[in-house]
């Protein structure tokens, strides 16, 4: 799969939530081959007379559309998504992608998606392709207050009836708690017999290490998507390294052999 390495125009710019953005980029190249879970690197082009910050953002891709729009949702952080989110519908960015792995399931699969915080971001684009695919899927989304759940409603018109649970730590939306507090519930159901059954996540890390270990005491395969500073996106600063589990254990790159990737790979 070629990666583009184009300038697009930006459609959309919208703040859902305090702090969190919604950007609709055209770049049909890049929509057109794009799968869920990978991510793109971004570069604003409103900061002409210098070069900092010098190095793209990373963004997992949010939704790709048949209209060629991409989509990214990210929460304002640092330097780099400060530049980004100052951005107006009619400019310019250079965007790099699609970049990585991403999820993988069969179309007899039944599904749970767990996202927490900004790992939401990936899995409404997951959801819609399940949903072409005719895959089963139920959705799990966590946050610590309703607030920092954003764009829900994109999430509540393509899932399935009953299928979509939120948890918030406090109370605010759905169940309080975490979202392994109703990932446990559906495991709970499965009485160690997971045939079929997968489980896709991304979120804070302490969260998928909890869902992954839950996985694997109830023998259920388990895909995270991981998150790390990177600066290149394509393998050649080696500096997304994340450790390895195994007899051979050592590192893999977030950006070459991830973000995606089965969690029994990873140390956790």
């Amino acid at each position: 799969m070629a990666r583009q390495d184009i300038t697009a125009r930006i459609i959309s710019h919208t703040s859902p939530a305090d702090q969190i953005y919604l950007l609709d980029i055209k770049a049909p190249e890049i929509a057109a081959q794009a799968r869920p879970g990978q991510f793109c690197m971004l570069h604003p082009l409103n900061n002409p007379d210098t070069h900092d910050p010098l190095l793209r953002r990373p963004l997992s891709i949010h939704d790709a559309r048949d209209d060629g729009t991409v989509c990214f949702l990210y929460r304002k952080t640092g330097k780099g998504t400060e530049l980004l989110s100052m951005l107006k519908a009619g400019e310019s960015i250079r965007i790099l992608g699609p970049l990585g792995n991403g999820f993988t399931w069969r179309q007899d699969s039944a599904c749970i998606l767990v996202g927490g915080g900004m790992g939401i971001a990936p899995l409404l684009f997951l959801s819609k392709r399940l949903k072409h695919s005719g895959s089963t899927f139920c959705v799990i989304l966590g946050a610590a207050t309703a607030h920092d759940l954003a764009c829900i409603e994109s999430f509540r018109a393509i899932s399935p009836k009953d299928s979509l649970f939120f948890t918030t730590e406090d109370g605010s939306m759905g169940k309080q708690g975490l979202v392994t507090d109703i990932l446990k519930e559906f495991l709970d159901r499965s009485h160690g017999n997971g045939n079929g059954l997968r489980v896709m996540t991304c979120g804070p890390w302490p969260m998928m290490k909890a869902v992954a270990s839950m996985c694997s005491r109830n023998r259920i395969a388990c895909q995270v998507s991981l998150e790390a500073h990177m600066a290149c996106g394509t393998g050649l600063c080696l500096g997304c390294a994340v450790p390895t589990a195994g007899d051979k254990a050592g590192y893999i790159h977030v950006c070459r052999e991830g973000p995606v990737t089965d969690a029994e790979n990873i140390r956790w």
